[in-house]
């Protein structure tokens, strides 16, 4: 195939902005070439995109097409609010690139190339068939003044190609420029105040002392650097673009992560360019993580003193942050999250010995009897017969964190050295081996 044929049929995907499908790129090339090399030699090129959603045909894109595509729905989506959309709506929106018909379907090959981009334009949600948009809900928490500077910032670096090393950098030489821009007192307390001179965050009083200053003083200088900073992003005085510039390398960096380690020193730097930003700030001191652009009010069931008991499941806490709209994380995210959460409580419950060896004798003697899994509620009623103060999360974790036991879904709890393998309804399950008695009984006869 010809490098003159190639730049023929390339020429209308770098000159429209839209996908062209692999039927119009033949007719652009003729007959000078086949449609099956034509394909190969698209599908070559890195610098396109081919979207595949059967039963629809095969359609080409250039890559900063999508990439201004994405970058413009996460503007949007900013402007109203918006951070999630369904399968349907997304391929709909998608479906603009096309000249006629839609997608049915997302293109998975759009949604793997955005997640992959350092700008986190779209990653594929929690609960399936969703779709989040991290880089909209950072953007949303801006002011309108610093919000459009931050898009023209954002435009810039894909222009140019932003390395990670350089906006490594840039974020280095950002801060250290606009904490040199402050009074040496000033940055001194605000260094101290978000732990970034090591030794974790001092409070007013040591701060106080240090400096031969009342907590009050020192809560009144920290106070008027936030509101002054924030007043400045959207300005053009001095003090407002460093921080700006360096939250963006720092949320570019991240890839749109909002979970960060509380006590290590990258955690505190995203912790003062998130206040410096005006967003909010989610501290969870029991779990040494901070979870930044979510409200404290949306995570606040997280160390509540009660819960419910299938709130110690992993699934059921990701299930609850995933409802919960003031929440827009990366699924690796919750993940994480629920993890921790959960691995604390179950920590918390501090089972002991007996409730967990009760709970197996329970298990054991009913499914002896009866041959059959034993729910969950037959279980927490027989051990209340006994242990009448017992918790219903701590049952829950006995019976579900057992050694001991195996948990068959939608039917109960089994001994897991219980020997045969037998279908009940929809699951397997294991009966007794009456086997063996039998054959012993037939000896003895």
């Amino acid at each position: 195939m010809h490098n003159e044929t190639i730049r023929d049929v390339e020429a209308p995907l770098f000159r429209w902005r839209r996908a062209f499908s692999l039927r119009e790129l033949c007719q652009i090339a003729g007959l000078a070439v086949s449609r099956k090399d034509l394909a190969r030699a698209l599908r070559a090129d890195s610098r396109l995109i081919c979207l595949s959603a059967p039963p629809d045909e095969d359609r080409f894109i250039w890559d900063k097409t999508l990439f201004q595509w994405f970058f413009r729905l996460n503007v949007r989506l900013a402007r109203v609010g918006v951070y999630r959309l369904t399968d349907r709506q997304l391929s709909a929106l998608l479906s603009q690139l096309r000249r006629e018909g839609r997608w049915d379907s997302t293109p998975s090959e759009a949604i793997r190339w955005a997640s992959e981009s350092p700008f986190a334009l779209v990653c594929a949600a929690f609960t399936p068939g969703q779709y989040v948009f991290p880089l909209a809900r950072f953007l949303s928490l801006l002011p309108s003044s610093g919000f459009w500077r931050a898009v023209d910032i954002l435009q810039g670096w894909a222009e140019q190609g932003m390395s990670f090393l350089a906006l490594e950098e840039l974020l280095t030489k950002s801060l250290d420029e606009g904490l040199s821009l402050l009074k040496q007192r000033t940055a001194y307390i605000v260094k101290a105040r978000t732990g970034l001179l090591g030794g974790g965050k001092r409070t007013l009083k040591e701060i106080g002392i240090e400096l031969r200053l009342s907590r009050e003083r020192v809560r009144q200088i920290e106070a008027k650097f936030w509101r002054t900073v924030r007043d400045a992003l959207g300005s053009h005085r001095p003090l407002g673009r460093p921080f700006l510039v360096a939250w963006l390398c720092d949320l570019v960096a991240k890839r749109g992560g909002s979970l960060a380690k509380g006590t290590g020193p990258r955690a505190r730097r995203s912790y003062l360019l998130a206040q410096c930003a005006g967003l909010p700030i989610a501290e969870l001191p029991t779990l040494g993580l901070l979870v930044l652009g979510v409200p404290r009010p949306s995570l606040a069931f997280l160390e509540a003193s009660r819960w419910p008991a299938s709130e110690v499941q992993e699934k059921a806490l990701a299930r609850r942050l995933e409802s919960d709209p003031g929440v827009c994380l990366k699924p690796s995210e919750v993940k994480t999250l629920a993890k921790s959460i959960a691995r604390c409580r179950r920590a918390s419950l501090r089972c002991t010995k007996g409730i967990t060896a009760a709970v197996t004798e329970v298990v054991r003697n009913l499914y002896e009897r009866l041959g059959e899994p034993v729910p969950l509620r037959t279980i927490a009623a027989e051990i209340r017969k006994e242990r009448k103060w017992a918790k219903p999360a701590s049952i829950h974790t006995a019976a579900h964190h057992n050694p001991a036991l195996r948990n068959i879904p939608w039917a109960g709890f089994v001994p897991k050295d219980a020997p045969i393998q037998v279908r009940y309804g929809e699951s397997t399950v294991l009966r007794p081996d009456t086997s063996a008695k039998g054959d012993t009984n037939n000896e003895k006869a």
